[in-house]
């Protein structure tokens, strides 16, 4: 099983709930091939059609889950389906008080991209418009979408978060807009080759979160905070203002978890 990040995908919706706890709306996976994520991979539109069909006829929803982390589904997937743009989806929270206070998480902004696990069952070598070569995910087996702090790939984007009559959602014009931004934000990334490594340790130590026990996780996570404060320090030398602002954002989110996990001691 691997873990992306990417939007929206049909499923039975009549029958999962009205979302009176609170739902969520947007992109987990998207189809541009200009160049591929931090695994150097891409996806062909039409590679999560066989995988939704599949599960709309065993009847039951694909989770929402946080951080991969399989113990801690906040809320089942209500909608979900191609556009052009990628692949989308809807789902409701659950109205336990961990899946709540990640939804009020999320209003605040956060948290705001997602990621999803997977099986390639299908996949080839192919040029990207920037000339690169990538892999191109065909067919996709989907397992879960999750609400991620540090995704493969920056196009993901949550466009809709609501809660009874109180709703924020972004226009298409809004979205071209955060899509144009991540974009810019992927470019400096990519002419910042330490910072991308850096990125890649942090993806890894969320996903060793998932097997390891809670005093292992408060490590693990001190270590990511002092990465990431020795990131914001680099940030400050070299004048770089608008990510320094987003470390501090992962930072503030990374010190929330583990005063979480100690208090559970």
């Amino acid at each position: 099983m691997k873990y992306y990040i990417q939007p929206k995908i049909k499923s039975q919706s009549a029958d999962f709930g009205s979302g009176k706890n609170g739902s969520i709306s947007g992109y987990f996976a998207t189809f541009h091939h200009d160049h591929g994520d931090s695994a150097g991979d891409v996806i062909r539109k039409g590679a999560f059609l066989g995988t939704i069909e599949r599960r709309k006829k065993t009847g039951h929803p694909f989770p929402l889950c946080f951080n991969h982390d399989f113990s801690c589904i906040i809320g089942k997937v209500t909608d979900i389906h191609e556009d052009n743009y990628g692949a989308h989806f809807t789902a409701d929270f659950f109205p336990t008080e961990k899946a709540q206070e990640i939804r009020e998480t999320v209003k605040s902004g956060v948290l705001w991209q997602f990621s999803f696990a997977y099986d390639v069952l299908d996949a080839a070598k192919i040029k990207a418009e920037d000339g690169s070569t990538v892999n191109e995910l065909r067919e996709i087996s989907l397992y879960e979408i999750s609400i991620v702090l540090v995704p493969a790939n920056d196009r993901s984007i949550i466009t809709d978060v609501k809660s009874g009559n109180e709703h924020t959602l972004l226009t298409p014009e809004q979205i071209t807009q955060r899509a144009v931004a991540l974009d810019h934000i992927k470019q400096i990334d990519e002419e910042e080759r330490a910072q991308k490594a850096e990125r890649n340790r942090l993806l890894r130590y969320i996903r060793k979160l998932n097997s390891e026990t809670t005093e292992g996780q408060i490590q693990n996570l001190k270590a990511m905070e002092a990465r990431i404060l020795r990131d914001i320090g680099a940030c400050e030398v070299d004048g770089e203002e608008d990510r320094k602002q987003m470390r501090i954002s992962a930072l503030e989110s990374v010190r929330k978890e583990i005063k979480r996990l100690e208090s559970s001691l």
